[in-house]
């Protein structure tokens, strides 16, 4: 059986995957982990940059979201705005003073 905290990392990953705000705004009151990674190493922060959705991620990092963390591929959600070509969430990863300098493995 799993854990109640592996469902809640699991169920906060996919509503951001699937652009759900309010269902992600519910689960980070009642769950802390906003670093939560999935199986592929993905957390909320890098999903919302990889999906190009630039209000899930100041959402997510204005509750605590680390921009510096990199997923299985060693993407930041940095390099995932880059790829994207989305000029507006660049600046806001430069903003909050992310590690804009991390390179993918």
């Amino acid at each position: 059986m799993r854990r109640k905290t592996d469902l809640m990392d699991q169920s906060l990953c996919e509503a951001v995957l699937d652009g759900n705000l309010d269902q992600v705004k519910w689960i980070i009151k009642h769950h802390d982990n906003v670093n939560a990674q999935n199986q592929y190493g993905f957390t909320p922060a890098l999903i919302a940059a990889k999906q190009n959705n630039l209000d899930m991620l100041k959402f997510l990092v204005g509750n605590g979201a680390d921009l510096n963390l990199s997923d299985g591929m060693g993407q930041t959600p940095m390099n995932w705005a880059e790829i994207n070509n989305n000029q507006e969430m660049i600046d806001f990863i430069k903003d909050q003073g992310s590690n804009s300098s991390l390179k993918p493995k």
